[in-house]
């Protein structure tokens, strides 16, 4: 987060810019700043979202052991 959060501000008086030749500035700021926006939502949101899918594919595709699920017990003294 420190790495997009410094471009983010250090595009930021490009994007803003006024006076002269703040149109150039303007123009060259915009999509840097909203590319790096876009690109830090998509990273922090889509790709562990993608991830989960995956692994519920592949164990969806798992072969389960006959008698359905179990659940393994550990054995317990006898309580005479």
């Amino acid at each position: 987060m420190y790495c997009p959060g410094c471009v983010h501000r250090g595009h930021r008086p490009l994007v803003i810019a006024s006076g002269a030749g703040s149109a150039s500035r303007h123009s060259l700021g915009t999509p840097v700043f909203g590319g790096m926006i876009l690109s830090t939502v998509l990273n922090l949101f889509l790709v562990p979202v993608i991830y989960v899918m995956i692994v519920n594919l592949r164990e969806r595709g798992k072969p389960r052991p006959l008698g359905g699920p179990t659940t393994a017990r550990t054995p317990t003294a006898n309580r005479n």
